[in-house]
């Protein structure tokens, strides 16, 4: 459960960095960038004491769609939402992972959900909406669609890793796995769309820390899906854009330089809703 909320901060801190320092790039350059730069922490977490580093055939196959459908699909989509919509929207519409990851566990792995689960999960997303500011003005269609497919992608990533820990994959390898593919087909659209190198030498720090950054969430969610459900731990990771908020006002960015009353009942809601989410373990 704690890793579970761990990788949401994680998750946040990238997701930060990235509106914080990174502009008008192509959001598939942007995603091939990122998961190279994130690459040395999960070469390093290899030495964690998890047990052999094995993967069986089966594990391997899931790790591999997890890392396709989760960097190439998903992260690129969020990018392209954000463009469209403002970080709010895309962090909204995101947030239906939530909500996708809790059905799919009951549905597809046959996981024990509760009401009061399903209380939570709703109030994670409200919470998301309510620290977030709602949607702003000049709705794009295609910017609500790539929010959704971003959505639904994460939601379908963390099924397949726990598909993947139960056929028996080591989790920082899966992990691996999973880096190594996204990379691959990312490679493609930063081929077309690549990013000049003066460009490259303004952002590489916060590259750095969004790769560095993102690949420990990466980490701390799968070894959280050894033990946790995907019901739970695709809710729990969503408190990613309410950290995301206030990150953003401890810096001061946007219209809002310290929190607000929202702020602080988002944050009530999102620790309300995690805690119903997780009430199974404790």
């Amino acid at each position: 459960m704690l890793l579970a909320l761990g990788s949401g901060i994680g998750f946040a801190i990238n997701d930060s960095v990235t509106k914080l320092k990174i502009k008008g790039n192509s959001s598939m350059s942007l995603t091939f960038l990122s998961l190279v730069f994130g690459l040395p922490i999960i070469f390093i977490s290899l030495l964690l004491p998890l047990g052999k580093l094995t993967v069986t055939l089966n594990s391997l196959i899931f790790f591999l769609l997890a890392g396709i459908i989760n960097f190439t699909i998903g992260r690129s989509s969020l990018y392209a939402s954000i463009s469209r919509l403002s970080s709010s929207g895309g962090s909204i519409l995101t947030s239906t992972s939530a909500l996708f990851g809790f059905l799919m566990g009951w549905i597809l792995l046959d996981e024990k959900v509760t009401i009061a689960m399903a209380i939570g999960v709703v109030l994670i997303m409200i919470s998301v909406y309510v620290a977030s500011g709602g949607f702003k003005n000049n709705l794009s269609l295609t910017g609500i669609l790539f929010g959704l497919i971003a959505g639904l992608s994460i939601a379908i990533a963390v099924v397949l890793i726990k598909l993947g820990d139960q056929e028996g994959g080591q989790p920082v390898l899966g992990t691996l796995i999973a880096y190594l593919s996204g990379i691959a087909f990312s490679y493609i659209g930063f081929k077309r769309n690549p990013i000049k190198l003066i460009e490259l030498r303004k952002i590489a720090i916060p590259l750095a820390i969004m790769g560095t950054s993102a690949a420990a969430g990466q980490i701390m969610r799968y070894i959280a899906l050894l033990t946790a459900e995907a019901s739970v731990v695709a809710p729990l990771q969503n408190i990613r854009p309410v950290v995301t908020t206030f990150i953003l006002l401890a810096f001061g960015m946007g219209e809002d330089k310290r929190p607000k009353k929202r702020h602080w009942i988002a944050a009530v809601l999102a620790t309300i809703g995690a805690a119903l989410v997780s009430i199974k373990y404790v």
